[in-house]
């Protein structure tokens, strides 16, 4: 299956910030995680288990995304 592109709105007000996006530590949901692979991702593409917690995965300090 093709890998679809995900897409993130991160606006605040009427622009576009992107700060979210530089080393983030984010953490994911399964219902996340369901979403995205959902998608075509495969899970350790994009996800990384830190202390028991599925965090959004960083490739060069931004989000893989």
């Amino acid at each position: 299956m093709p890998k679809k592109m995900v897409v993130v709105e991160c606006k605040i007000g009427s622009s576009f910030c992107g700060k979210c996006c530089y080393s983030t530590e984010m953490p994911l949901t399964e219902e996340d995680i369901k979403r995205i692979e959902s998608l075509g991702y495969s899970r350790k593409d994009f996800a990384i288990k830190i202390d028991g917690i599925f965090r959004l995965r960083n490739i060069n300090g931004r989000c893989i995304f």
